[in-house]
């Protein structure tokens, strides 16, 4: 699925495949692909363990939220608080889920471990499925249902035996990829996303997303792990989901951006009479900035993700529009709102032309909504100084 995973270097790859002996527990790596609710946009990953002896069949994973996917889910994510836990349950049953209720496609890749590994890695999983030990604190990026299972797979299975590759890619790269049938989410991700996104990873960390994770161990294929073997038949479908009709969106971001900034210049060049419906689009474009803003503030500097931090995109995401904007209701003295929106005007045009100054990627759709908003504060600007009030507040005098 993706298609710059790093590789190793030749003489890795003359390594023999280990032959294990059979042992009385199976291992799978268990890839859920994304589905269509948006808790499941980024896919899913679980272990599956199969005890011969104590004839189970359980499906391990770190992915359930202790809290319903309500507004208050939306509050503790702005907040940095997300309540997750080590799920177990019976494997015929969480799939039967997957198929019926959600159609999603699931890929199993069995993992032939000796019998010391396996039972570490069968032990570890009940020891964390404990209730005093199974609920933690979700990481996107550093700690998740995805994360954490690397981690076993690293320190138990893969250990030191398999020299692990560097990685060019960035955080920004897989998200985009997995998100490209959900263009508004992603439009959302990357505009939070900081620099820190397009700076190449170190896979030694982690890897926080399940099909690159699926991929990863799809390598091991043809390297030699000491006490492991990856199945010779790879990725086998759990079972396939049912595919319908590809739906065609009817509305794109750049479609939406297109049509705003038709609208914006319409506005610009329209008379006195459309005044009202002027304010009411600008208090929403300056509202939605707004609201833009304090989410990148939230997850930076009270929910502690440092992959927003030092944002380009907060040149334009302020509260500074429509502070002026207020103003300009509010009081008749309009010198303060037009130095206001010439402020903002600034920050957003140097995004739509320069975008992340070469340390970040913005979006062209994030250009086009940065230039439609340097037009709406270029507009309030030139209505601000041409009226009668202001003129003479500025000593122009409304007679000259």
């Amino acid at each position: 699925m993706l298609n710059n995973i790093p590789v190793l270097a030749e003489n890795e790859l003359e390594k023999p495949i280990p032959v294990v002996e059979p042992t009385t527990i199976d291992v799978s790596l268990i890839t859920i692909l994304p589905g269509k609710s948006l808790y499941s946009s980024f896919g899913h990953t679980a272990l599956r363990i199969v005890d011969r002896d104590e004839k189970s069949d359980l499906l391990y994973n770190y992915g359930q939220s202790v809290h319903p996917f309500d507004i208050s889910f939306l509050v503790n994510l702005a907040f940095g608080r997300m309540d997750f836990m080590m799920g177990v349950s019976q494997t015929k049953e969480a799939m039967l889920f997957y198929k019926s209720v959600e159609n999603r496609k699931v890929i199993e890749q069995p993992i032939y471990l000796d019998q010391e590994r396996a039972s570490v890695l069968k032990d570890r999983l009940e020891y964390d499925s404990r209730p005093e030990n199974r609920q933690y604190n979700y990481r996107f990026f550093t700690d998740n249902c995805t994360t954490r299972v690397w981690l076993l797979i690293k320190d138990i299975i893969i250990r030191d035996d398999l020299p692990l590759p560097s990685t060019s890619r960035s955080l920004r790269q897989p998200i985009e990829q997995v998100l490209e049938r959900k263009p508004f989410l992603l439009l959302f991700i990357s505009t939070v996303l900081g620099p820190l996104a397009d700076q190449p990873r170190d896979l030694k960390a982690s890897l926080f997303l399940p099909h690159e994770l699926m991929d990863q161990m799809g390598l091991f294929l043809t390297h030699g792990i000491s006490g492991c073997e990856i199945s010779t038949e790879g990725m086998k479908p759990f079972f396939e989901a049912v595919q319908g009709e590809p739906k065609i969106a009817a509305v794109t971001p750049m479609g939406l951006m297109l049509f705003l900034s038709i609208l914006s210049g319409l506005l610009a060049l329209s008379s006195p009479n459309t005044r009202m419906f002027a304010f009411v689009f600008d208090t929403v474009l300056f509202g939605a900035i707004f609201l833009v803003g304090v989410c990148i503030a939230l997850l930076w500097g009270v929910a502690g993700y440092k992959e927003v931090g030092m944002n380009t995109n907060l040149l334009w995401a302020t509260p500074v529009p429509l502070i002026g904007l207020l103003w300009n209701r509010l009081n008749s003295r309009r010198l303060v709102s037009t130095l206001l929106f010439s402020l903002e005007s600034l920050g957003a045009i140097a995004v739509t032309i320069f975008g992340g100054f070469g340390n970040q990627t913005v979006s062209i759709e994030i250009r086009f909504f940065c230039a439609i908003i340097f037009l709406r504060c270029v507009s309030r600007v030139h209505r601000n100084y041409f009226n009668p009030i202001i003129k003479t507040e500025y000593g122009i005098g409304a007679g000259k």
